[in-house]
């Protein structure tokens, strides 16, 4: 049946002109094509809409009701877009910004044209302004100036502007979106210090990256705060590997100037055998730096009732001998450094401090005289409770008045103290040792000596003190010299000799001066030695010690 007979004049009128269907719609709506109604329509000479009803009538998707002639004329002609960049604007495919110019019966303008008005809008200096001194990449040139990308290329390339590599544009484009603060690792701190000597001891470096990963998470939080790190903090929990590991906390620092910064102090990759003390450190940053290095490498250990240690560690040799160099001269001590290999395939090497005054000036040194540096939250408590704690002297209840005045129990003692104690100045530090563990409790029941008695490396055990007023108490009466002939009145040497031939010597037993005067002359050396019972060194160094000749003794 064919559509004149389905649809009259008036109704095919009505649905067109009242109804406001288009002619694909009726077409659609009586199983027709489109042509077909366009012909029905001739015939019964009805008229077709006029381009204002159309627009009226148009479908909401209709890019006509998104984009009017005047908006396309102002984004074309005035602002310079081109289709594309219009299509891209709109999220539109370019063919159809194509299509409505042609609706619109517009002109796009060439590129040719383009490219001309281009180079009359931006000069040579324009374009070194925002290309080389801006830094601007060719895409933020053209949204400022209002000139499409392509344009501006050819504008470059026209005035003969060197063009950025790839490379240059990463690096520019990674710079200006950097999640860190470049500019903190280019100036130096005591922060910048602190975060070098971190990465000696426990940091990690790669091609363009510095990385670190500690179980505290505090000191990861605060370089994240310092240098405004704005990327996540990995967790990595590796207990799950090894039950005695714990969570770890890691950021990484991806760019060649920050690897090149901290390779200027030594923090190069495969760094832990060779790394070198970096000793050009101005003198105002050495302690961050050295404070760094503490909570990566150091550790703290506390006796339960007396006793300390700090040390810090590494495989690199001349790192820990240099650090040990460079506290020592802030300290005026001078250390040595020890080595151990249980259980490592390298040597490893530890710089360490007991002295309880050395370890609070180290403590003051590290922290500040406020103690309000920042340091790793562990490490830094034991630090200052080590800093808070009185000195507790080896001999703690020893009666010190003992020596301050001569009796015949003082001088009893150091004749003891003078034949088999050994005092260290440097340390106030005094040991006596022997092999007769009674005899040596009987000295320590005299001494007040409220501590064990240590075994010695060979068959010996002594005991061991550190104890500054009793080595000033004891020195005047002392004659290291002359071990036998002290600064003591006559009639308290009987009590001192006694004393001196109390505890049993390696070697033997007292050697009377006047006795080897008479023998001198008659005895060789092996058979003054042998009448002693001493070694022939001990008879040599006594007749020096006398200043007994064969001649003078005859």
């Amino acid at each position: 049946m064919a559509l004149k007979d389905l649809l009259t004049k008036d109704q095919l009128h009505c649905l067109y002109h009242e109804e406001k269907l288009s002619i694909r719609k009726i077409a659609k709506k009586y199983n027709v094509t489109d042509m077909t109604v366009h012909n029905l329509m001739k015939n019964y000479q009805i008229p077709r809409r006029s381009q204002k009803e159309m627009k009226v009538s148009l479908s909401p998707n209709d890019l006509r009701l998104k984009i009017s002639k005047e908006d396309l004329k102002e984004l074309h002609y005035n602002q310079g877009l081109t289709q594309r960049e219009i299509a891209k604007k709109y999220s539109v495919h370019y063919a159809s910004i194509c299509k409505l110019f042609k609706r619109y019966e517009l002109k796009a303008i060439s590129s040719g044209e383009r490219r001309f008005r281009a180079l009359n809008e931006l000069t040579r200096e324009d374009l070194n302004f925002y290309y080389i001194e801006m830094k601007m990449s060719t895409i933020e040139i053209a949204k400022t100036t209002g000139i499409s990308h392509n344009s501006i290329i050819r504008a470059l390339k026209h005035y003969k502007i060197r063009i950025r590599s790839k490379k240059e544009y990463s690096r520019l484009y990674h710079d200006k979106k950097l999640p860190f603060k470049l500019e903190f690792f280019k100036k130096p701190s005591k922060d910048l210090f602190y975060i070098l000597g971190l990465w000696a001891a426990d940091g990690n470096v790669s091609k363009n990256c510095c990385s670190i990963a500690l179980k505290d998470k505090e000191v990861i939080e605060w370089i994240v705060n310092i240098i405004d790190y704005q990327l996540p903090i990995r967790e990595r929990d590796l207990s799950k590997e090894n039950p005695n590991y714990s969570i770890s906390y890691s950021i990484g620092i991806t760019h060649p100037d920050v690897v090149s910064i901290f390779a200027q102090y030594g923090v190069v990759k495969n760094k832990s055998l060779t790394i070198k003390f970096p000793t050009h450190i101005p003198s105002k940053y050495m302690s961050d730096f050295i404070r760094g290095v503490f909570d990566g490498d150091g550790s703290v250990s506390i006796g339960k009732e007396r006793g300390q240690k700090v040390s810090i560690g590494g495989a690199s040799k001349p790192f820990i001998q240099e650090l040990s160099r460079t506290v020592g001269s802030y300290m005026k001590e001078e250390y040595k450094i020890g080595v151990s290999q249980k259980s490592r395939q390298s040597p490893y090497y530890t710089f360490q401090i007991s002295d309880l005054n050395k370890i609070k000036q180290f403590v003051l040194w590290l922290y500040g005289d406020n103690l309000n540096n920042f340091g790793m939250e562990r490490k830094k408590k034991k630090m200052i409770q080590l800093y808070n704690t009185n000195y507790v002297d080896r001999f703690g209840d020893i009666d010190l008045t003992l020596f301050e005045t001569l009796t015949p129990k003082s001088t009893f003692l150091l004749g003891v103290i003078a034949a088999k104690g050994r005092i260290d100045h440097k340390r106030s530090k005094l040991t006596l040792r022997c092999s007769d563990e009674e005899k040596l409790k009987h000295v320590s029941n005299l001494l007040s000596y409220n501590n064990k008695i240590y075994q010695g490396n060979d068959n010996s055990k002594f005991i061991s003190t550190m104890n500054a007023k009793l080595i000033s108490l004891i020195s005047p009466f002392l004659n290291p010299g002359n071990p036998i002939q002290p600064n003591l009145p006559e009639r308290f040497m009987p009590y001192f000799i006694e004393g001196y031939n109390y505890l049993p010597r390696r070697f033997g037993f007292y050697v009377d001066k006047d006795e080897l005067e008479r023998l001198r002359p008659h005895y060789s050396n092996k058979q003054l030695a042998a009448h002693f019972c001493v070694s022939l060194s001990v008879i040599k160094s006594r007749l020096k010690t006398y200043g007994i000749t064969k001649d003078s003794s005859i």
